[in-house]
Parts: structure tokens; sequence; C-alpha cells
């Protein structure tokens, strides 16, 4: 059996949130998973397949070895290297993922953006109680589960905070937990505690789960910028779509296919 490395394909990072890219049609076990996302500092695998009538569907599979319904960020970064290994010509590509259909778009500047959604969110707070105290956010979903939670300032222990909110029995699936506080107009920050990773340096979904809380519950605007420990992700509300967008990179590239 070929060694995993020679399974894999590439790195890529979409504002500091890294994936792996796998072989064409490889799925690994949790154990390997666990094992090459530490080796290489990624927050997960991306497994991908062409298909007959020119679009490619998409698993993604957290850092734990878990499989995540979606990623913003990993589409993105998929439909990059699509572009960047000649698979696709541009200027847009259609992804299948466990949630749907969703389509890349590839600007002149460099920009992936791809549209999230529709979402779905209980439009009342919800509290309850941690070994720390209470917490109060927001459930919504955007394909997976997020709970945001609008603050002033970031908890100095928001990690122990969202460790415990990720697998709290409120969520049984667990859920990716973000702490978001105003900057200016049309800019938010976030930090990010990912379900089945851990911290991570930004989220496309969660950004745009952010967007929609920010919008429903504060009339904040449909037009935003997400700043996060990695970089910025564009949002933009489409209908009750969120539409994302920012700059991939490629960080590493591995055997050719």
């Amino acid at each position: 059996m070929a060694a995993a490395n020679s399974l894999l394909l590439a790195t890529y990072a979409a504002a500091g949130n890294r994936f792996l890219l796998a072989r064409r049609g490889i799925i690994f076990d949790p154990a390997t998973i666990r094992s090459l996302c530490k080796k290489h500092s990624c927050d997960g695998i991306l497994s991908w397949q062409s298909c007959s009538n020119g679009t490619f569907s998409l698993r993604i599979f957290n850092g734990d070895g878990t499989e995540a319904e979606t990623s913003g960020n990993g589409t993105r970064i998929l439909g990059k290297f699509l572009l960047d290994s000649g698979k696709i010509s541009g200027p847009t590509c259609t992804i299948h993922t466990p949630c749907g259909d969703v389509r890349c778009a590839f600007e002149c500047d460099g920009t992936v953006s791809t549209v999230l959604g529709p979402w779905h969110m209980n439009p009342l707070a919800v509290e309850f109680q941690l070994s720390c105290g209470k917490v109060s956010g927001y459930e919504v979903s955007i394909g997976n589960p997020h709970f945001v939670i609008p603050v002033d300032c970031f908890p100095e222990f928001w990690r122990q905070m969202a460790a415990e909110i990720s697998t709290h029995e409120r969520f049984p699936n667990g859920t990716n937990v973000e702490f978001v506080k105003k900057i200016c107009p049309g800019t938010l920050a976030m930090v990010v505690w990912e379900r089945g990773v851990g911290e991570t340096l930004s989220c496309g979904s969660g950004a745009a789960c952010a967007v929609a809380v920010y919008g429903k519950v504060f009339n904040f605007g449909d037009e935003v910028a997400v700043a996060m420990e990695g970089g910025t992700i564009f949002v933009r509300a489409v209908g009750n779509c969120m539409r994302i967008g920012g700059k991939v990179e490629c960080c590493a590239m591995a055997l050719a296919e």
C-alpha cells in the first residue's frame, strides 16, 4: 500500500484555514487523518472526485477524523486547486457537497468566492450554564451548526468556554463556536473554535453566520468584512444565502496527479 503522504496533492490556505488535498478519490481512515493533519499543521483533509458532467464532489474531514457537512473555506480551496491544476478553466465551477451544490467563482484579482446557504437562525438568544458562568448566543445553521456569541471584547478564557460549548449537551452533534465583536461600521472581528478541530485561524461558514446574526439582530448591514487572526473574509448577503470571498493560497504542492 502506498504511504499516506504519497496520496496527498497539496496544502492550501484560505485566510489561514489550512487543508490538505487528497489525491482524487482517496479517503483516509480517522487515525490517518488525525496523524496527517497534525504532521502538516492542517485543520482538515479534502477528498474530491470528478463527475461525468464536468462538476466535482467534495467531502470534508475535520482534523479529528470526523466528517463535516460543509466548509466555506474548504470549498473555495478545492475550487482554487482545480483552477491551478488545469482541471477547470474558470470563471466558475460547481462542487457537490453533502449540503448541496455550491458554485465557486474566480475573480481577476485572485479572489475566490462561493455562496453558502440558505442559513437558518433561532431569532431568540439562547442562554445556558457553563462551568465558568452563563453564556448567551445565537444558534445558526448554514449547512453546519454554529453558535455565535456577540461580545464587546473577547473573553480572556474564550478558548476554554468555546471548547465547553462545542460539546455541550445542548448540541448533540457538536457545534462550531464564534465570539464576534463590532470593530467599526462594516467590519466585525471574530475568533473561532471549530467542531472537530479546535481553535482555527478562520472559518468561512462561521463568518457567514456571524454576518447573518449581526444583520438580523443588530441591523448591521449586508456587506461586511470579517477579520480573523488568519485574515479577512468578505461576506455579502444574497437573499437568504451568504456570498463569502477572499484570497486562497497554495502553501505546498506534493505529487502531481
